[in-house]
């Protein structure tokens, strides 16, 4: 438990240290106006509690989406900070969980005590949410930095086969649409070049500035994904209220000055009418698993797209929260609407095929009964 305890608030203290630098450096080469070294210490509190998911205040808005490509800073250093205490452990399996245990809740502890330390009326985070995603992270680095992942495959390799072939096909169909995801934001990305630069110039932001909007655009892409996912699926998402991007449809109001929002299309692309091909393909991508799964196939696949469905409304989940006051407090997809449309489409892909290999299989065995009826009857007849 005390090595534990030390990795995480080591861990903690890297981050926050990291992360003060930054601002600090940021505070020291832009133009501040009238704020001092303390609201300086504050933003960078602010930011340690931020790139560890938790949701901020700013004024009367909220920002809840995480930033969960940043959140790759404190998980790795977790990972290298709880690494080094596993490893000096030489004590029963009880003492190494002990001291996992414990560097998630100090970690959690210090996340939510800066948390406190560095709100103000105007802008903060609550200590205890911000806790409870902090332990969230820690989380992640301690079961990175055991080795779950490679004990959970050996784990579910005891599992029937039937469990793990549609667990195989549904990780297949989820890979498909987190490529087509991402490959749909770095193409909208480039269209877009032509606003995201004139965005990042008129800011006048300098070196310093440009590097933190650059890390805060990265921190985004998690949730640009998800807004992806989503309007692949045909649900969609809003940028404020009142607001839509549906792949045939785009309604769009005022939207913040953020560069990456360049990306966003000003109307309806020729090929929205025919996305929903996408995850209908990512759904016939399971067919090799499940052809092996004979009469069971149907049920698999059902159960398959079942998960993905899951997976696409937690990943509508990640991406749905608050980015400014008034209309911008509505932004990102809607959960259940991405997880139904998802589990719809990649369940009708899958079945398009497994449908076909059954009536192929029946007409085969019907022609093969048929074939061996013939000699019968004429043997019948002579």
């Amino acid at each position: 438990m005390t090595a534990g305890a030390g990795a995480g608030a080591w861990s903690a203290v890297i981050v926050l240290a990291l992360v003060t630098l930054i601002v600090l450096a940021s505070w020291v080469a832009v133009p501040h106006g009238t704020s001092d070294l303390s609201d300086a210490l504050r933003s960078a509190g602010l930011t340690f509690v931020a790139i560890n998911g938790a949701p901020l205040h700013i004024a009367t808005a909220w920002i809840t989406i995480p930033l969960l490509g940043l959140a790759i800073i404190p998980i790795v250093i977790v990972r290298w900070a709880v690494g080094r205490a596993v490893r000096a452990l030489d004590a029963s399996a009880d003492a190494v969980v002990g001291a996992l245990v414990g560097a998630a809740v100090i970690y959690a502890a210090m996340v939510g005590l800066v948390a406190w330390l560095a709100s103000t009326p105007t802008a903060g985070s609550p200590p205890f949410r911000a806790a409870g995603w902090g332990a969230g992270i820690a989380a992640i680095g301690v079961l990175w930095a055991t080795h779950f992942l490679a004990a959970a495959r050996e784990h579910i390799a005891e599992w029937p086969e039937g469990a793990i072939r549609t667990i195989r096909a549904a990780a297949i169909s989820v890979m498909a649409l987190i490529g087509a995801a991402f490959i749909t934001v770095a193409v909208a990305m480039v269209a877009g070049a032509t606003t995201i630069i004139p965005l990042y110039d008129s800011l006048n932001a300098g070196v310093v500035g440009s590097t933190l909007l650059f890390m805060l655009g990265v921190g985004w892409l998690p949730a640009l994904a998800s807004w992806s996912w989503s309007w692949l699926v045909g649900s969609g998402f809003a940028v404020g209220a009142g607001t839509s991007v549906l792949p045939g449809d785009v309604h769009l109001g005022a939207v913040p000055a953020f560069p990456w929002f360049g990306a966003l299309p000003s109307h309806g692309p020729m090929i929205g009418s025919v996305i929903f091909l996408v995850p209908i393909v990512a759904g016939a991508l399971m067919y090799p698993v499940l052809s092996k799964a004979g009469g069971a196939a149907a049920i698999q696949a059902t159960v398959a797209a079942g998960l993905v469905g899951v997976v696409g409304a937690v990943v509508a989940w990640i991406g749905h929260g608050s980015i400014g006051p008034g209309r911008l407090a509505v932004a990102g997809p809607m959960p259940l609407a991405t997880g139904l449309r998802t589990f719809a489409f990649v369940f009708v892909g899958a079945m398009i095929l497994v449908g076909l290999r059954t009536i192929i299989r029946v007409a085969r065995t019907q022609v093969v009964s048929q074939e061996d009826e013939v000699p019968s009857r004429v043997g019948t007849a002579a």
